[in-house]
């Protein structure tokens, strides 16, 4: 064989390894792709070009790229496919990678790689790939050089098989697929019709689809159920899906039990739901509430509430049971008496389906826990309300960051969808979002800062239907300003509100020693966003007042491109006004205890 022939030979297989990967990815439910551009990884880009049912975007930077494809894996619940070159490109990636692993959303990463003789041997762009993410996946699969192993048509169908079942059975999180290419990696314009022989051969065996033959495990009843769901008890709702929240709901309705719905429970709808204890947990009285409950029920993890952590670490637990499907422990306060793996869904129906009927309507057991509760979460709402009051007494009051996140979470419906920011921006809406109707988005896996304004594009893009708010930091959307690109190119409703308290204004709730602040702490940015906008092409706008917010928020919901919304606010506005609220309930409550107490007497 000729040199000539050997290199396109070599071309050849590295794209029909490539459509056979793809069409199998596909097979295991790939519905969207993100491609980081890159020559190495050009087979991959080429055979994912080819492919009519599966969905492109791109982006030149590769961490961006990481988190795009997080977010359109968050809102479609499918898994997503990377795409990047070799070298520090495949590094980009890991801030993603570990988001998506202690979330447990389905990213396959797709990394091109020179082959085994090109590393440590000075070659360029070269390093070590193998097993780069270390346990931040659930799997690291290097295949061999496509020249290699794409000679026949059998190798490739049995590999197809084993690929499709291996991403199957992890479906809740990340895999790396690691992808050595020879060169040439480019075929000739002659061998474009063998090109589309191979991709009739793929199609061809992929044509009957393959089924998976996985069946799931039968949820096993809790030996003490039917004696506990008959006394007091609590349910948590942490991090969870709609289809979850809803199986939940209906559950402690049965129950009579009062629910707590963490920001993410995607539960806060329910009228019934208790949302204000971030702020009522923090009175003399909580950890008396708190320990009334025969059991305490959560489903899911990640609260976002610190005093709620707190209460449930300072008071004894009987019992204390957490259910979710994770395979990674969800208890950072090592309280669980029980961690139970399971489907939260048919966990909640078969638990459901073991009740007696007649506890329905009678479920008085719980009925004084229920009443404190409903006390206290009308009590939080009457002091946030005239906190709100007395901080912006009318439309035209300059906007603050309370007033902003309690205005935009009263705005978003059913029809919208929110993300939130961390930091601050997260704290804000668990204690100021009070019935939530909006599908809520977050990334608080590992809670960082970074990725955020990618994730909400994608999002946005998984969710065309859905209009998209993002309440997002200065300092957060700095770490993202590569992902203003993304948004200019976006189509559709998507209104990124920036709270700027330039620069941090998170560390003031925290005991950062004064002289410390801002030298090491909190970083004053003084940039000009309006700016920054203007080099993307972006719609920019910045209320002055609360009306002006309303009316550019209800603009940017209903247009079809994104608008950027810059709320300017005083550094340390939002600490003081917190300090108030909590002050002003525990005072509240103190001197209906005293009250009480005399009437008593």
């Amino acid at each position: 064989m000729s040199q000539q022939t050997a290199s396109q030979t070599t071309a050849w297989r590295n794209q029909r390894w490539s459509l056979w990967l793809v069409e199998s990815l596909y097979q295991a439910g790939v519905q969207h792709v993100v491609i980081a551009p890159g020559s190495r990884s050009a087979p991959l880009a080429l055979a994912f070009a080819q492919h009519p049912d599966i969905q492109r975007h791109t982006h030149f930077d590769e961490r961006g790229a990481g988190f795009l494809a997080l977010g359109l894996a968050k809102a479609s619940g499918r898994p997503v496919a990377i795409v990047v070159t070799s070298g520090s490109a495949v590094a980009n990636l890991l801030p993603a990678v570990v988001e998506a692993y202690q979330t447990g959303i389905p990213l396959l990463l797709l990394t091109a790689d020179r082959p085994a003789e090109l590393i440590d041997c000075g070659a360029n762009q070269a390093i070590q790939q193998r097993n780069i993410f270390g346990s931040y996946v659930s799997e690291a699969i290097h295949l061999p050089p496509a020249d290699e192993f794409a000679s026949s048509a059998d190798k490739l169908a049995s590999y197809a098989r084993q690929l499709i079942q291996r991403i199957r059975d992890h479906q809740a999180a990340p895999i790396h697929i690691n992808c050595p290419f020879r060169e040439p990696l480019y075929i000739s314009p002659e061998q474009q019709n063998e090109y589309a022989e191979a991709d009739s051969e793929a199609a061809t065996f992929f044509a009957a689809g393959l089924s998976s033959t996985a069946t799931p495990a039968p949820v096993a009843l809790q030996p003490d159920w039917l004696a506990l769901s008959q006394q007091s008890g609590l349910i948590i709702a942490g991090a969870m899906t709609a289809a979850e929240a809803c199986a939940v709901k209906a559950l402690a309705k049965q129950l009579g039990w009062p629910l707590l719905a963490d920001l993410q429970s995607q539960s806060r709808d329910d009228a019934d739901s208790a949302c204000y204890f971030d702020l009522w947990l923090s009175s003399a009285d909580a950890q008396q509430i708190m320990s009334q409950p025969a059991l305490i029920l959560q489903f899911g993890g990640r609260l976002v509430s610190k005093r709620l952590m707190q209460a449930l670490a300072t008071t004894a637990l009987p019992n204390y049971w957490l259910v979710s499907p994770s395979t990674t422990s969800l208890d950072p306060l090592n309280k669980a008496s029980r961690q139970i793996r399971s489907a939260i869904v048919p966990w909640c129906q078969a638990h459901s389906a073991a009740l007696p009927a007649a506890l329905v309507n009678e479920a008085s057991h719980a009925m004084e826990l229920v009443q404190q509760i409903n006390h206290k979460e009308q009590r939080a709402q009457q002091q946030i309300q005239r906190l709100l009051d007395d901080s912006c007494p009318s439309a035209i009051s300059p906007v603050t960051e309370i007033s902003v996140t309690k205005w935009l979470a009263e705005t978003m419906t059913q029809a919208h969808s929110l993300m939130t920011g961390n930091s601050l921006p997260v704290r804000l809406l668990e204690l100021f979002s009070g019935h939530l109707q909006a599908p809520l988005y977050s990334n608080r896996g590992a809670s960082g800062i970074d990725g955020l304004l990618a994730t909400a594009v994608g999002i946005a893009k998984a969710t065309r239907h859905r209009p998209l708010a993002l309440l997002i930091g200065d300092m957060s959307l700095l770490h993202d300003l590569n992902s203003l690109a993304l948004l200019s190119k976006h189509q559709g409703p998507l209104a990124v509100v920036v709270l700027n308290n330039d620069g941090g204004n998170i560390f003031q709730i925290l005991p950062v020693p004064e002289h410390a602040m801002k030298p090491l702490f909190q970083q004053p940015t003084q940039w000009q966003l309006a700016d920054v906008c203007k080099g993307f092409a972006l719609d920019y706008q910045q209320p002055s007042n609360t009306q002006a917010f309303s009316q550019q928020l209800t603009h940017a919901l209903s247009t079809d491109h994104p608008v950027v919304i810059e709320v300017m606010v005083e550094p340390g506005q939002s600490v003081a006004q917190l300090k108030q609220l909590f002050a002003a309930f525990n005072d509240h409550d103190l001197q209906q205890g005293a009250h009480r107490e005399t009437s008593d007497d």
